[in-house]
């Protein structure tokens, strides 16, 4: 009102919920680019790769592949925020099962079933999130040495047959 810009009740709650995601992508994404080492982009460097290659073969996969299961985790947090848009009288969820529960007195049936629809919706994605992040998990970890640890594990004594 302060700007002379009158927003409708969806509108507010769609220009909130984007800024409010938009800031967490943004440095969920950024957080993911930092942390790819600085050796690999030495190294391509010293390949002679180009700023757009090495951005192109190794920043950005890399970056994306660290910082996609916190974006999957936000995205299901993004859809349970929804509920968030009643606040600015937008007709949601829950509101709906409140408006239908009143007109036939079966709040707990209508609330039960609005739950049930937001997990058969959340419940999957937080799965699917953690299956992606430990296939992710799986090509980002060094492999495991077996067997006995220390500074000598896997090294062999090798016997030198004299002639």
């Amino acid at each position: 009102p302060d700007t002379g810009l009158t927003l409708t009740a969806k509108a507010s709650a769609i220009a909130a919920l984007s800024l409010m995601a938009a800031s967490y992508m943004a440095e969920y994404l950024r957080g993911g680019f930092a942390a790819v080492p600085a050796g690999e982009l030495e190294g391509c460097q010293a390949l002679g790769m180009s700023a757009s290659d090495t951005r192109r073969y190794v920043t950005i996969p890399q970056g994306l592949r660290i910082a996609l299961p916190a974006l999957m985790g936000f995205s299901v947090m993004l859809f349970q925020a929804t509920s968030l848009a009643y606040s600015v009288a937008v007709p949601e969820l829950l509101s709906r099962a409140y408006s239908i529960g009143s007109t036939n007195f079966r709040y707990l049936s209508m609330f039960t079933a609005a739950g049930l629809l937001y997990a058969s919706i959340a419940i999957p994605a937080t799965w699917l999130s953690v299956l992606l992040e430990r296939r992710l998990d799986r090509h980002t970890r060094p492999a495991k040495i077996r067997g006995g640890g220390g500074p000598r594990a896997g090294r062999r004594r090798l016997t030198v047959l004299s002639q």
